[in-house]
C-alpha cells in the first residue's frame, strides 16, 4: 500500500510538472528555446558544481586545488641542453614523467612543460578540511579491519599511515600470523614440553615465524613427535588468514575511489630522489653454471626443499612483499663465492629482474605460456617454478633464473594479471678495486644511435667515456668467449630491469651494441630512453626553482580568496540592483550564471583552481559587468531620443555588440599570452579569465536579452528606470589635452626613472633569482621592528664567523661555526659553491654565511594582529639561492636580545639513545622524512659512507606525522658507531634540526629561471601589445587607431611600474602611513606581470569604447575634430565611470581581503584602474589628431563649445 502512494504521488508529480511546463511554452511561444537553451546549461552546472562539493566535503576531490590553495611543494627543473635529442617533444616529457612519479594518478600531481627549457612538478599535500576528511575516513577504515579480524586479531591496534592500503594488508597479515604462531609454540608446550626442553639443540625461538615446516622437521629430528601428528596440531592451532582474502576486504571498505590521497613531506623528498635517479642503467655480468660453479651449486641445494624445508614460507612472503628471491648465506668467514676462474677472484651476486623485451627474447613471456611447444625453455622454467627451483638456461650461455607467480600486494590485482610470473637471472656484482666499486653506468654513456646488427636487424649503439671505456675492456676482456668456444652474456639494466643480455663476442673498450629482438620502434624509444635516462629529455638532478607551502597557509589563502570572491560580488550585485533597479537584477542574474557556468567548465577540464585563478574569477566578474553597462547606457541613450522601451532595448544591444565583441577580444587576448608563458600560477589565471569573458559573452548578450523578452511577454516590463551620474555632460576635454600630454610625459619619464633608479631591486626573486622565506612569529611585529632586526649591524654581530670546513668529498656539505657558539652548524648545499679545492668552497661559503642580502620585509597585514601594522606573519626576501644558508640565518638574525628566537618553532626536546634505537622528543608533530634528511647529513658530514637511515613513528601519527620518532641504529653506518658517536652525531642533528625554522612558504629560484621567466615577461607584454596593435588596426581600418592604443598602454605600463617602484620609498619614509594602505614594498614579479596585462586588456577596453563612439559620431566624414572627439567622450562618460567604478569595486576587496598572495597583483589593478581611465580619455584620444587622423578643417580649429556643469539626478 505505501508503495501504491508513492508511486501516486510520483505520477501527481509528473503531470504537475508537464501541465507547468505546457503552460509555459503555450505562453512563451518562440521564446521557448531560448529559454532552454539558457536554463540547461545553467542545470548542467549546477549539477556539476554540486557533484564538485559533494566529493569534496567527502575527501575525494572534486575541485583541484593548487598547491598555493592547500598546501604543498612546486618543483621547477631545468632540461639540460647539452642531452636534449633533435627531436624532442615536450608532451611527451610530461607524459613519461608523470608516469614515473605517480602512474596511478593518486596524488593529483601536475606536471607541466614551461616553454622548451624547464619542466614544472606541483606537489599538493593536501588541504586541511580534505585531509581531516581522510583521517576520519581512514580511522573508520581501520576500526572496520579490526573488527572484521577481531578474533584472530585480538586487542591488536592498528596503526598505519592514512591511505597506505598495502601497509594495512601486510600489517595485518603479519599481526595475525605472528599470534597464531604464538599460539601454536604455546600448545607446543604445553604437550611436548618435557620433550623439547629436553631436545638440548631444539630452540623453537630461533625458528622464523610462519616456518611451518621448518617447525616440523626439527621437531621431527629431535623426536618430540611423529610427523603426522606434529602437521595434525599445526594445521589445528596454525591458520593464518591469505592475504589475497585480507586484500579483498580492504579493498571492499577502501575502494580505489577513495585511495587518492595527499603527499607526505618525506613522499615529497623521496620523489625528488626519484627525478634524480630517473632512467639509472647499469652493465653487469650474468652468472653461469660454467664460471659460477660454487654459487650455482650453493644455489641448488639451498632451493631444494627437501633440504631446506622452511624455505617454502620465506618465499611466499617474499614473493607477497614484492622482494627480491633470496640468496643462500655466504660460507662463514668469506666475503665472497669462489669462481671457477681464478682471474674472477672473489665474486657477489644479487637477482635482476628480467624486463618485458627480454622475458620475450627467451620465449618467457605470457604469450609463449599457449604457443610454446613441450620441451621448450618455457616449459621447462615453468616446471622449476612449480618445484620452487632455479633454472638453468642451457641455451643462454648456463645462466642462472629464478621464476615466480606474481603476487605482489603492492600492486592492483590487474598489474597482477597483467604481470602473471616474474623473471630474475642472476648476476655478478662489480668488483671492487681499491676501495671503490667498479661500476659501470648510465653516466658514462656519451653517445646512444639506432644502428644495425649482424643480421640487420635494427640495434642499438652506445659510446662510453674513458673511465667507463676502461671499465668496460676490464670487465668484457675478463669475460670474452673461452677457448672451448663458450660464451658469455652481458645483462644491460634500466631501472633494475634487464632490457637485454647480448653475447659477448670480444672485449669492448669504448662502444658497444644492444641487440635482441627490437622492432625499429622499440630501438627509437630505447635509444630515447638511454640518451636520457628513461625520459625523452634529460633533467638537472637540482630543482632551480623550489616553492614550498604548508598546508596551514592554503588553508588561509583559501578562505581569504573565497571571502574576496564572495565580497567582491556582493558589492557589484548591490551596486548594480541599487543603480540600474530591474536591469541591474537582471545583470545581477546574469552574473551568477556566469560565475556558475565558469566554475563548472574549469571543474569539467579538470583545471586548478589557484590563488590568481580565484583572483580572475573576481576580475571577471568586474569586466563582464562592463558589458551590462555598456548595453543599459546605451538603453538611457535611445530612452533619451525618445524610443519605446522594445526599440530602446533591440537597439540598445545591436549597437552595443560590436563594442562588447572588442572590449571582450583584446582581454582574451591577454588571458591566451598569459596562458602561453605563464607558470602555473598565472595558466590557473588565464584559464578563470578566458572562460569567463567568454561565458560573458553568452550570459550578457543572450541570457539578459531572453529575460527582457520573456519579462514583456508576460507583460511585466513596463518601463526601466536608473539613477544617472550625468545629464547630457558637455565636457572640453580636449581644451586642457595639452596640460595632460605634459603631465603624462613627466608622469611617464618619472615612472621609469624610479624604476631603473631602484634597478634590481625594483624586481622579485622571480625575475632576479633568490629565497623567500615565509614563516611566523611568536607575537606580532611592524615593519621598522623587521628591519631592525634583519639590518646590517645586527647582521655583522649575529652572523659572524670563525670558520667553515668542508665535511664531505662532494663539497656539498660544511660546518659553519659562528662566534661565540660551541658547536657548528651543519649545512647542505644544494649546488656545489666555486672553487677548485675545499678551502676554496669554503671560503665561498663564509662569504655568502656571514652576510644575508635581503629586501625590506613584508608583513601580511590581511591575518594581522596586535594593532595597526601589526602582523605575526611576514616574509623575508634575499637574493641568496641555498634554502640552508638562508634558514640557518634567519634563526640567527630573528632573536631578542637575550638570545630567545622569536619565532614560532617546532623543536627537538629530548633524545634517548638506546642498544637498537635512537627516541626523538618533538614539541609537536613532525614529519619522519625530514628528521632522515638530518640525521643522514649528520652521518656524512662525520665521515660514514653511504649510510642508510631509517625512521619510524613511535605514536600515533598525524597526517604522517609524528611526536616521537625512532631512528634505527641497526642499519649501515649507525651500526659501527660507538655511543659516544652515536650521542655527538644526535646532539648535532638536535642542535641543526632545531636551528632551521619551520616555514608556512619556501621559495627558491635559480639565476638561469629567473632570467628566463624575465625574457618571458618581456615577450608577454610585447605580444599583447602587438595583438592589440594589430586587431584594432583590423577593426578599424587604420593604424592609427591600434597606435594610439598602444602608447596609451606605454603611458598605462610605465606610469604603474613606477608607483609600485616608490612604494618602496613611502615604507622607508612614512611606515605609518604605508601600515595604515597596506603597503609593502613591493617588487615586480610574475602576478604582477599578469596584473599589467589584464590592466593592458582593461585599459584598451576603455579606449575601444571611445574609440567606436569616435567612428559613429564620424560617421562618413573624412574628418576627425577635436569637437567630434569632445563629444564622443561625454556620450561614453557615464559608461566610461561606473565600468571604472564596478572593477575598481572589485579590486579593492581583493587588495583588502584576498591576502598576500594577490596583495600586488590587485595593488596594480587599483592603480591602474585610474590611470588607465583618465588616459583613455586624455591620451588615446587626442593621439588621434596628433598622427593626423582625418582631415583638419581650413581654419585649423574648431571652436569648442562652452563646458557645462553636469546634473544628476534620479530618473
Amino acid at each position: 500500500m505505501q508503495q501504491f502512494y508513492f508511486w501516486l504521488w510520483i505520477a501527481f508529480g509528473l503531470a504537475t510538472a508537464a501541465a507547468v511546463v505546457y503552460g509555459f511554452v503555450r505562453n512563451v511561444g518562440k521564446l521557448y528555446w531560448k529559454v532552454v537553451i539558457c536554463l540547461v546549461p545553467v542545470f548542467l552546472s549546477g549539477i556539476i558544481v554540486a557533484k564538485a562539493i559533494t566529493k569534496y566535503n567527502a575527501g575525494e576531490g572534486g575541485f583541484k586545488l593548487g598547491a598555493d590553495l592547500v598546501g604543498g611543494t612546486k618543483l621547477v627543473y631545468e632540461i639540460d641542453p647539452e642531452k636534449k635529442p633533435k627531436d624532442f617533444k615536450k608532451e611527451e616529457l610530461a607524459a613519461a614523467l608523470k608516469r614515473r612519479i605517480d602512474p596511478a594518478d593518486l596524488y593529483n600531481i601536475e606536471i607541466r612543460t614551461l616553454g622548451e627549457t624547464h619542466v614544472e612538478i606541483i606537489l599538493p599535500t593536501g588541504s586541511a578540511y580534505q585531509t581531516q576528511v581522510a583521517e576520519e575516513a581512514w580511522r573508520k577504515v581501520l576500526e572496520s579491519v579490526q573488527d572484521q579480524y577481531k578474533a584472530k586479531l585480538g586487542d591488536e591496534e592498528l596503526d598505519v599511515n592514512r591511505g597506505q592500503s598495502r601497509d594495512l594488508i601486510m600489517l595485518v597479515f603479519q599481526k595475525i600470523e605472528a599470534r597464531q604462531w604464538a599460539n601454536l609454540k604455546q600448545k607446543l608446550q604445553e604437550k611436548y614440553g618435557d620433550k623439547i626442553k629436553a631436545a638440548a639443540d631444539l630452540n623453537l625461538d630461533s625458528i622464523g615465524v610462519g616456518r611451518t615446516g621448518e617447525l616440523v622437521d626439527k621437531l621431527k629430528t629431535a623426536k618430540v613427535a611423529e610427523e603426522a601428528e606434529l602437521k595434525a596440531l599445526v594445521e589445528a592451532n596454525f591458520q593464518p588468514e591469505k592475504i589475497t582474502d585480507i586484500e579483498a576486504y580492504v579493498n571492499q571498505v577502501y575502494p580505489p575511489s577513495k585511495q587518492r590521497k595527499d603527499l607526505t613531506a618525506e613522499e615529497v623528498e623521496s620523489i625528488k630522489q626519484r627525478i634524480k635517479a630517473v632512467g639509472s642503467m647499469e652493465f653487469l655480468i650474468l652468472a653461469n653454471q660454467e664460471d659460477d660453479t660454487e654459487i650455482v651449486k650453493a644455489l641448488e641445494e639451498y632451493y631444494d626443499a627437501t633440504k631446506n624445508p622452511s624455505l617454502a614460507e620465506g618465499l611466499e612472503r617474499r614473493a607477497l612483499q614484492g622482494l627480491l628471491p633470496p640468496l643462500p648465506p655466504l660460507p662463514e668467514g668469506e666475503t665472497g663465492w669462489g669462481a671457477a676462474r681464478e682471474e674472477l677472484g672473489k665474486v657477489n651476486y644479487r637477482w635482476v629482474e628480467l624486463g618485458k623485451q627480454e622475458r620475450k627474447t627467451l620465449g618467457l613471456d605470457n604469450a609463449s605460456e599457449k604457443t610454446a611447444t613441450a620441451g621448450t625453455t618455457w616449459h621447462a622454467v615453468a616446471a622449476d617454478r612449480e618445484a620452487k627451483k632455479v633454472s638453468i638456461l642451457s641455451g643462454f650461455g648456463r645462466t642462472v633464473l629464478f621464476s615466480r607467480r606474481c603476487q605482489r600486494t603492492d600492486l592492483t590485482e590487474a598489474e597482477r594479471q597483467r604481470k602473471k610470473y616474474e623473471y630474475y637471472l642472476l648476476c655478478r656484482e662489480p668488483e671492487i678495486v681499491n676501495g671503490e666499486r667498479q661500476s659501470i653506468t648510465g653516466q658514462d654513456l656519451v653517445a646512444v644511435s639506432p644502428t644495425q646488427d649482424q643480421k640487420a636487424d635494427p640495434a642499438v649503439g652506445f659510446n662510453f667515456n674513458s673511465r667507463g671505456g676502461d671499465r668496460f675492456y676490464n670487465v668484457t676482456s675478463k669475460n670474452r668467449p673461452s677457448q672451448q668456444g663458450f660464451k658469455r652474456h652481458l645483462a644491460i639494466l634500466l631501472d633494475d630491469q634487464i632490457i637485454s643480455a647480448p653475447t659477448l663476442n670480444e672485449a669492448i673498450r669504448t662502444s658497444g651494441q644492444i641487440s635482441g629482438n627490437f622492432t625499429a620502434k622499440d630501438v627509437d624509444q630505447m635509444v630515447s630512453i638511454l640518451r636520457s635516462g628513461a625520459l625523452p629529455a634529460t633533467l638537472k638532478p637540482e630543482p632551480t626553482g623550489q616553492n614550498q607551502i604548508s598546508p596551514g597557509l592554503g588553508a588561509d589563502t583559501t578562505r581569504s580568496g573565497l571571502l574576496a570572491v564572495a565580497i567582491s560580488f556582493i558589492a557589484v550585485l548591490i551596486f548594480m540592483c541599487v543603480y540600474y533597479r530591474f536591469s541591474g537584477l537582471v545583470a545581477s542574474v546574469a552574473l551568477l550564471a556566469n560565475l556558475l557556468l565558469t566554475v563548472a567548465f574549469m571543474v569539467f577540464v579538470n583545471a586548478t583552481f589557484t590563488l590568481q585563478a580565484m583572483a580572475g574569477l573576481v576580475l571577471m566578474l568586474g569586466m563582464a559587468v562592463d558589458a551590462n553597462v555598456l548595453i543599459y547606457e546605451r538603453l538611457r541613450e535611445e530612452r533619451d531620443r525618445g524610443a519605446n522601451l522594445l526599440v530602446a532595448l533591440r537597439n540598445a544591444y545591436d549597437r552595443a555588440l560590436p563594442t562588447i565583441l572588442d572590449t571582450h577580444l583584446t582581454s582574451i587576448f591577454t588571458s591566451i599570452v598569459l596562458y602561453a608563458v605563464g607558470d602555473s600560477r598565472l595558466k590557473g589565471f588565464g584559464v578563470s579569465l578566458f572562460a569567463g569573458l567568454v561565458i560573458s559573452l553568452f550570459t550578457s548578450l543572450f541570457m539578459t536579452r531572453t529575460i527582457f523578452d520573456l519579462w514583456n511577454r508576460f507583460n511585466l516590463l513596463k518601463k526601466l528606470g536608473m539613477f544617472r551620474f550625468f545629464s547630457k555632460p558637455n565636457f572640453d576635454f580636449m581644451r586642457i589635452r595639452h596640460y595632460w600630454f605634459a603631465a603624462t610625459i613627466l608622469f611617464s619619464v618619472f615612472g621609469i626613472a624610479v624604476f631603473l633608479w631602484r634597478g634590481s631591486d625594483a624586481l622579485d626573486i622571480d625575475f632576479i633569482g633568490g629565497t623567500e622565506f615565509g614563516g611566523q612569529l611568536k607575537s606580532p611585529a611592524s615593519i621598522v621592528q623587521l628591519r631592525d632586526l634583519l639590518s646590517k649591524e645586527k647582521q655583522d654581530q649575529r652572523l659572524k664567523i670563525e670558520n667553515v670546513t668542508q665535511t664531505d668529498n662532494d663539497g656539498r656539505i660544511f660546518a659553519i661555526k659562528y662566534a661565540g657558539v660551541p658547536s657548528p652548524s651543519i649545512v647542505e648545499l644544494a649546488t656545489r659553491p666555486p672553487g677548485s679545492t675545499p678551502e676554496d668552497r669554503a671560503k665561498n661559503v663564509q662569504q655568502r654565511a656571514s652576510h644575508l642580502e635581503t629586501d625590506t620585509p613584508k608583513l601580511d597585514l590581511s591575518r594581522g594582529e596586535g594593532g595597526a601594522g601589526m602582523s605575526r606573519y611576514f616574509t623575508i626576501s634575499t637574493r641568496e639561492k641555498e634554502q640552508d644558508l638562508v634558514l640557518v640565518a634567519i634563526n640567527r638574525l630573528l632573536v631578542d636580545e637575550q638570545g630567545q628566537s622569536l619565532l614560532v618553532k617546532n623543536p627537538i626536546e629530548k633524545i634517548e639513545i638506546k642498544p637498537k634505537q635512537a627516541i626523538i622528543y618533538f614539541a609537536d608533530y613532525a614529519s619522519p622524512g625530514v628528521l632522515t634528511g638530518f640525521v643522514t647529513r649528520e652521518l656524512v658530514s662525520a665521515g660514514v659512507k653511504e649510510p642508510v637511515v631509517k625512521v619510524s613513528g613511535v605514536d600515533r601519527s598525524k597526517q604522517s606525522r609524528h611526536k616521537i620518532m625512532a631512528v634505527d641504529l641497526t642499519t649501515t653506518g649507525l651500526n659501527t658507531l660507538s655511543p659516544e658517536q652515536l650521542s655527538k652525531i644526535f646532539e648535532q642533528t638536535q642542535k641543526d634540526y632545531n636551528e632551521r625554522p619551520p616555514y608556512d612558504s619556501l621559495s627558491t629560484i635559480d639565476a638561469v629561471m629567473a632570467q628566463d621567466a624575465l625574457t618571458k615577461a618581456m615577450w608577454a607584454i610585447l605580444l599583447s601589445w602587438a595583438a592589440i596593435l594589430i586587431y584594432l588596426w583590423f577593426r578599424f581600418g587604420t593604424w592609427k587607431f591600434g597606435a594610439a592604443a598602444v602608447l596609451c598602454l606605454i603611458h598605462d605600463l610605465t606610469f604603474t611600474i613606477g608607483i609600485i617602484a616608490f612604494c618602496h620609498y613611502i615604507v622607508n619614509w612614512v611606515p605609518w602611513l604605508a601600515s595604515i594602505l597596506q603597503i609593502n614594498d613591493f617588487k615586480i614579479n610574475l602576478p604582477a606581470i599578469a596584473a599589467l596585462l589584464t590592466l593592458a586588456g582593461y585599459s584598451v577596453n576603455d579606449t575601444i569604447v571611445v574609440f567606436d563612439r569616435i567612428r559613429e559620431v564620424r560617421g562618413k566624414n573624412p574628418l576627425l575634430t577635436a569637437q567630434m572627439i569632445n563629444d564622443s567622450v561625454n556620450q561614453t562618460l557615464s559608461r566610461t565611470i561606473l565600468a571604472s567604478v564596478t572593477v575598481w569595486l572589485v579590486v579593492v576587496v581583493l587588495y583588502w581581503f584576498g591576502g598576500e598572495g594577490v596583495h600586488l597583483f590587485s595593488f596594480v589593478m587599483i592603480v591602474g584602474v585610474i590611470i588607465g581611465t583618465y588616459s583613455s580619455i586624455y591620451i588615446a584620444s587626442p593621439l588621434l589628431l596628433i598622427f593626423g587622423e582625418g582631415s583638419s578643417p581650413k581654419d585649423g580649429t574648431t571652436a569648442p563649445a562652452p563646458a557645462t556643469t553636469p546634473e544628476g539626478a534620479a530618473v
